[in-house]
């Protein structure tokens, strides 16, 4: 004779009626529409560096903003992984409006690719460079030059001087144009959505 368990399962396939609680399987359903509502609804900003230490100045400055202008900060190690990241159609993809790069002179060209990749495919976002040369450096102005006809909106050479990138990369989130939200799906679309087939459409009747 078959578990409780099991007579609810096949109950709940069938569409016949819903008795005891639901599957595993809805509810992770559920809870994966309301984490992709919240993702793509939220701007994200890609941070490029090899140990962490910018992404963790911006959270601390980001942090006293309203949570409505806080932007996701996602790290990536890489120029390939953060190109891959923001090219992507996933969440952060779909949402990166906002990049910042740690900038490394031995990976210039990689980095200048990046930044004019970038702004190919998102004129409007904002890119930033940090760890760049000291303003009294005899190469600032030669890099600087070179990263801002690359795309680059603002050049950063210091933690301590994160507000001004912050405020910046708020403006132009706050500027951007506000996506419609995504209605939740009601719970018999969640379980039709969750089910291993597809439901077929009636046929029309027959014309005379």
């Amino acid at each position: 004779m078959p578990s409780v368990g099991l007579d609810c399962t096949l109950c709940l396939a069938r569409r016949a009626h819903h008795c005891g609680p639901a599957p595993p399987r809805l509810k992770l359903h559920v809870l994966a529409d309301s984490a992709v509502r919240y993702a793509m609804s939220t701007p994200a900003l890609l941070v490029c560096e090899r140990r962490g230490d910018w992404a963790f100045a911006l959270r601390r400055a980001f942090a006293q903003l309203p949570a409505g202008e806080r932007p996701r900060i996602v790290e990536t190690r890489s120029v390939a992984e953060c190109r891959e990241r923001w090219s992507s159609s996933d969440d952060v993809g779909a949402a990166s409006a906002a990049l910042v790069v740690e900038w490394i002179p031995a990976a210039a060209e990689q980095i200048c690719e990046l930044l004019l990749a970038h702004c190919r495919s998102l004129p409007t976002g904002v890119r930033i460079v940090v760890a760049a040369p000291p303003a009294d450096a005899p190469e600032r102005s030669a890099c600087e030059s070179l990263l801002r006809e690359a795309g680059a909106t603002e050049v950063v050479d210091s933690p301590r001087r994160v507000a001004a990138a912050v405020d910046l990369v708020r403006r132009r989130l706050a500027a951007r144009p506000q996506a419609s939200p995504i209605e939740p799906k009601s719970i018999a679309d969640r379980v039709r959505a969750s089910l291993p087939w597809r439901p077929v459409a009636p046929e029309p009747p027959p014309t005379t």
